[in-house]
């Protein structure tokens, strides 16, 4: 506490009150950087409740790992509030298995349920083994979701709040620090635990959690420029051995091994670290009340601060000048317009609708007139406008809005496809040109198709064309052509029996699915099927033969 409040009287001296009318008084500006921790992660929402509660400007967000999904979320406009809603009212163990319900699967692949613990793939008859023990789709859909509004948008400095995350190049062995992309896909990628989530690819690189090289990113967040700034420390501490009982007590204990000197420079640099008292509970303690707990205990912590969060609430106030000052403020002006959760009207359109010019006396009255003539236009079913300080003079208007009417899809590309055909994915996924542009009805589409087992990830983008026309673009990942299944169950009947099979998709035409499979030692049997699990038919038939 004693060295916050030496820190930040040296800012009010560096940032001091204007003594002349032409002197603008800066206000310092407060970045957060938000810690991975797996499932500790959930206690940041605790903190940016209590953030929410006391109305503290935050300028800029950094993230790592589950630190970079809840940052990525309230840089696009989640509150804390929000936030705490979604992590309760999400299945996270069933967000982070690769297994479908049986209800969404054609026939031949509901009867393969649980039936093979092992799936290997195989090429030119040698075994390939997985990048990680899970693909990530559903989580993949679940970020589509929740930022689809912000898709357009590529450069994550002109999110309602300015924000990076952090991952690592497998490739290069560096740390990535992501600012410009998809912002889905950007989340996607800090969270990728290595052995546990397969990595993703960014271009020429292939990404992982960025927890073994930064995963408190105060140095982040202090070069966006983070004149204070409000570290969350979630980590795991070091465990005994007795402590290592599982794959993710192990892989955490590497990455806090890793992650030590990184750890030291980032807590000497915060200027306000925060660390909750999450006791024993472990990144993977994703129960709902684990979850309460880790939020109660984050907001705790932040409670327990509160002094220290009063004053640098107060030293960033921008009404806090000298009395001397206010004399020749006739009124604050307009230091610019950012406008956030369009997907399809340009922001040129918004703008004129909006009529906010920089450099135009400017209050929270005149922020009020000009939202109501952008809701008088019925162009928008919500418009919430913010305002905030750039110094005590000048503010910026943050502009958020949903569209009123869904944009139509103008243009279906497809990418990362090498077998199948791009008219037999079109085909499948059902949604043509002129189509409603839908999130709910895209996710449907993307679930059927990932169902028909031809794919490891599916995730799409969009880009706006013109007013409420857009192009959506489809990114494939197949999966190996043929696969090694092993499985093993008991019964009173056999007792011990084992099934090894050879599976092969895509054999003879597009979509065809041929297997061969062994069964022993008690039950000595040899099946041989052939199946097409397609929905591309108007009605639920699937072609399947099984011999033996």
């Amino acid at each position: 506490m004693k060295r916050l409040l030496l820190i930040l009287f040296l800012i009010a001296v560096t940032f001091p009150p204007a003594q002349t009318p032409n002197a603008i008084p800066s206000r310092p500006r407060i970045g957060l950087a938000l810690s991975g921790g797996g499932a500790r992660g959930f206690a940041h929402i605790g903190v940016l409740k209590a953030i929410d509660s006391l109305g503290l400007p935050v300028d800029y967000i950094a993230g790592t790992s589950m630190g970079g999904l809840i940052g990525a979320l309230y840089a696009i406009g989640y509150s804390g509030a929000e936030l705490e809603r979604i992590a309760l009212e999400t299945n996270w163990n069933q967000l982070f298995s690769d297994q479908l319900p049986r209800n969404i699967l054609p026939y031949p692949e509901k009867k393969e349920t649980d039936k093979y613990q092992l799936v290997l793939g195989l090429k030119n008859r040698e075994i390939q083994l997985p990048s990680g023990l899970i693909r990530g789709q559903k989580i993949t859909q679940m970020l589509s979701r929740l930022t689809y509004a912000f898709q357009n948008v590529k450069d994550f400095a002109r999110l309602p709040i300015p924000f990076r995350c952090v991952a690592i190049d497998l490739i290069s062995s560096r740390k990535v620090v992501l600012s410009k992309g998809s912002l889905s896909r950007a989340m996607r990628a800090t969270m990728s635990l290595p052995t546990i989530f397969y990595p993703v690819s960014w271009g020429d690189s292939l990404l992982i959690d960025g927890g073994m090289m930064d995963n408190l990113p105060v140095d982040v967040v202090r070069d966006m420029g983070a004149n204070i700034v409000i570290a969350v420390n979630v980590g795991e501490p070091q465990k005994s051995k007795e402590e290592l009982n599982n794959i993710i007590d192990i892989v955490g204990q590497i990455f806090s091994l890793a992650n030590t000197e990184a750890q030291e420079w980032a807590l000497a640099n915060a200027d306000l670290v925060l660390t909750p008292p999450l006791g024993s509970m472990t990144g993977a303690d994703f129960d709902k009340a684990d979850i309460r707990r880790s939020i109660r205990r984050g907001h705790r912590v932040a409670v327990d601060s509160l002094a220290a969060l009063l004053e640098i609430r107060h030293i960033t106030d921008p009404t806090h000048i000298h009395s001397a000052d206010r004399a020749v403020v006739d009124s604050t002006r307009l230091y610019g317009v950012q406008i956030a959760g369009n997907t399809t009207l340009p922001f040129s359109l918004i703008d004129s609708l909006l009529d906010l010019r920089p450099g135009m006396l400017f209050n929270a009255d005149t922020l009020k007139a000009h939202i109501y003539a952008l809701r008088r236009s019925g162009l928008f079913k919500t418009v919430k406008g913010s305002v905030q300080a750039v110094d005590s003079l000048r503010y910026k208007a943050l502009i958020t809005v949903t569209e009123t009417q869904k944009p139509h899809i103008a243009r279906v590309t497809i990418s990362g496809q090498k077998i199948l055909s791009f008219r037999f994915i079109y085909n499948l996924l059902g949604i043509q040109p002129g189509t409603v542009f839908d999130p709910e009805l895209i996710d449907r589409r993307i679930t059927q198709l990932y169902s028909l087992g031809y794919f490891e990830t599916i995730y799409y983008d969009i880009k706006p064309l013109s007013e409420n026309r857009i192009t959506i673009h489809f990114h494939v990942s197949e999966k190996p052509r043929r696969e090694l299944r092993v499985g093993i169950k008991y019964d009173d009947l056999y007792n011990l029996t084992m099934a090894i099979g050879v599976q092969g998709t895509n054999v003879l035409i597009p979509g065809l699915r041929m297997e061969n499979e062994l069964l022993l030692p008690e039950y000595l049997a040899a099946r041989f099927k052939v199946f097409y699990p397609s929905r591309s038919l108007t009605f639920p038939i699937y072609p399947f033969v099984h011999l033996g």
